[in-house]
């Protein structure tokens, strides 16, 4: 879409002007929110939380496919890729079972454990 028509749009259009503004606002939240993640949790606890998010996002069944590569959602996560391994190694006691791209959570709880999160915000 033309960023002329954005504008116009914006100008114009209370409604289309409030969903640009709160998805403006989410981004940012979700940014922020990412980054105070990279520096006050582990590798392990950001790459659960990781998780818990992509399968809320995917509607909450438990199974979703991991929308990259590896090494890119290494990068993303803060970490090498060799650490990513180890760090879904450690998350298979948590209920993570992962084959190729696809991931399986059996146990929400515990992995919400191993995110530093509770499981009542997990559920939500």
């Amino acid at each position: 879409m033309p960023a002329s028509t954005v504008h116009e749009l914006i100008e114009t259009d209370l409604g289309f002007a409030r969903a640009v503004g709160d998805e403006l606002a989410s981004d940012c939240h979700q940014l922020i929110e990412d980054f105070k993640s990279q520096r006050l949790t582990t590798t392990v606890e950001r790459l659960a939380r990781w998780m818990l998010r992509c399968d809320q996002e995917a509607g909450g069944r438990g199974h979703f496919t991991i929308p990259h590569d590896k090494r890119t959602l290494a990068h993303y996560l803060g970490m090498a890729p060799e650490n990513l391994s180890r760090n879904l190694a450690a998350l298979a006691s948590a209920g993570l079972v992962l084959r190729g791209r696809c991931v399986t959570l059996n146990d929400r709880p515990a992995l919400a454990a191993r995110a530093g999160l509770n499981s009542v915000a997990v559920d939500r």
